[in-house]
């Protein structure tokens, strides 16, 4: 039997096409051993020649006669065809083997032409021959199917789609890589955001050691002066005799004040109330300070110092903007971007403020160490500010 002879076969897989019948040629069946017992009942192997897939399918007649057996042929006993004139064919049984994987058998197959594909969407009288058909020396392959029969094919992928799949894959490789630029974008951003965090950061540390040297350096100054003033009280001997020595520098040899305590108010004094407000005077060219009686009232309740009173209060003395560029005295201070230049506080609400405070805290800007804790305090009240909004 030639190569080319075509068989008229039925379905059993896959599951949408089972039962739909199609015209194959011998060379379609994959395994040798399929072929050399190609009769009707027989289920075979046979691979779809426009998809190159294998499924399992049964033969049902061979629409050719037999030719002389040549060197390209298989043996197979006559076929039975069940058509007029032919004898009839007990029901086949069904092959329940096992299919062996598809892909162990496609070293049996034969490269794939255009003049093979099935006929199953033609009527069945087209596909069966006449009721004595005169057996050919040679079997005339058979003709290119037509478009229609590739549309109508059960298996078949419309050549069409196969453009349409590659342009699809290119264009779904060009939005992976977008995606894959964007995404390498947000991370350089996300990176420089932190680093630039990480220098914010390492600013307000070297600003922070820098206000503690200072306080550092006045705390020693302190420190100097009281030993000197201890170590001052000298004396030289006057003329004559029993004569008491007299003090050179009383100022400095004046003892020295016992240590400073600051008083907390049992309860707010306010100053000026104007019905609920509270009005805080700062002088002729500035307007007073006017706080709600409440807020006044839960700031003091929430402060056990002089110092964190402060901080509560500045807000109501000085703008954001103005304790974002300033400090206590300005100047330059070094930052982890390197020297900056502060401006000073507005100095009449800064009086006002340190004298409100002073209204409560009775004591607390009368020495040196209380007012430095003063200072110190606004300039942390900024300094957090300036963390907060990153500037």
């Amino acid at each position: 039997m030639r190569k080319t002879t075509p068989i008229l076969i039925k379905w059993l897989e896959p599951k949408r096409d089972a039962g739909k019948e199609s015209t194959v040629k011998v060379k379609d069946i994959v395994r040798p051993s399929d072929r050399k017992k190609i009769r009707p009942g027989v289920t075979a192997l046979v691979k779809w020649r426009s998809t190159g897939r294998i499924y399992k399918a049964i033969i049902l007649s061979v629409l050719e006669g037999l030719p002389e057996l040549t060197g390209d042929e298989v043996s197979t006993p006559p076929p039975s065809v069940n058509h007029p004139g032919s004898i009839p064919v007990a029901a086949p049984e069904l092959d329940n083997t096992p299919l062996a994987d598809p892909a162990l058998h496609l070293e049996f197959m034969d490269e794939d032409s255009e003049d093979d594909l099935p006929i199953a969407a033609l009527p069945t009288a087209s596909r069966i021959p006449a009721a004595n058909p005169t057996p050919p020396v040679h079997s005339a392959p058979p003709s290119t199917p037509s478009t229609q029969e590739r549309a109508c094919s059960p298996h078949q992928e419309p050549p069409s789609k196969e453009p349409c799949a590659s342009a699809g894959q290119f264009k779904k490789l060009q939005e992976d890589v977008s995606s894959m630029k964007a995404e390498i974008t947000a991370m350089k951003e996300l990176m420089a955001a932190q680093n630039a965090a990480v220098t914010t950061q390492m600013g307000t540390l070297l600003e922070f050691v820098q206000d503690i040297k200072t306080q550092g350096q006045s705390l020693a100054g302190l420190i100097q002066n009281r030993i000197q003033r201890k170590a001052a009280k000298t004396t030289t001997p006057t003329t004559g005799a029993g004569m008491t020595p007299r003090i050179l520098n009383p100022t400095i040899a004046s003892p020295s004040p016992q240590p400073h305590q600051v008083s907390r108010n049992i309860s707010p004094l306010y100053g000026m109330l104007d019905g609920d407000m509270v009005r805080i005077p700062v002088d002729e060219n500035n307007p007073d300070i006017v706080i709600s009686k409440n807020t006044y009232d839960t700031y003091f309740c929430a402060s056990s110092s002089a110092t964190s009173f402060a901080r509560k209060l500045m807000p109501h003395f000085f703008a954001e903007e103005e304790m974002l560029k300033g400090n206590f005295d300005g100047g330059v201070v070094v930052t982890g971007g390197g020297k900056v230049e502060r401006e000073p506080l507005n100095i009449p609400r800064r009086k006002a403020l340190i004298a409100q405070v002073e209204r409560e805290f009775s004591g607390c800007s009368k020495t040196y160490d209380e007012y430095s804790k003063l200072k110190v305090a606004i300039n942390d009240k900024c300094r957090v500010l300036r963390r907060q909004t990153n500037t």
